[in-house]
């Protein structure tokens, strides 16, 4: 059946288990598939082979990416990070609007002291563009 490291080309794979390390039994009676596993995604439990797992991410944070802030999350199959809720570094007061942005100098994204709730006036933008000045308006 097996001899040492001669697994005559089976896995933990081809005996059943998603993944791991085969081995052959001291008396090359059989297999050892004492390092073998099973992936159990969805449980909210890290597994051999899972980067993370439902609401558990093994303590990584979109800051810990890379990221400016947001919200970190699992893919569905446990296999990696789902950093569409993460966002960049924004580069507030360079005229451009970016993720994170809610407005940058000039640019208000379509917004106005009207939408804003007021009769009139002039909006505009907070030094840290997460927010409006509604100081000019009435």
């Amino acid at each position: 059946m097996c001899d040492g490291l001669a697994l005559a080309e089976e896995t933990c794979a081809s005996e059943g288990f998603d993944g791991g390390q085969l081995a052959c039994a001291l008396d090359c009676s059989g297999f050892v598939t004492d390092q073998c596993f099973y992936l159990t995604c969805g449980d909210g439990v890290i597994d051999p082979g899972e980067f993370c797992d439902g609401a558990d991410l093994a303590g990584e944070t979109c800051e810990s990416l890379g990221f400016a802030g947001g919200a970190l999350a699992c893919v569905a199959n446990c296999d990696g990070f789902d950093t569409t809720g993460c966002t960049t570094a924004t580069s507030c007061g360079d005229g451009i609007l970016e993720l994170g942005e809610l407005c940058d100098g000039l640019l208000l994204g379509d917004q106005d002291c009207v939408s804003q709730g007021f009769a009139g006036g002039a909006l505009g933008c907070a030094e840290t563009c997460d927010a409006f000045d509604t100081a000019q308006c009435f």
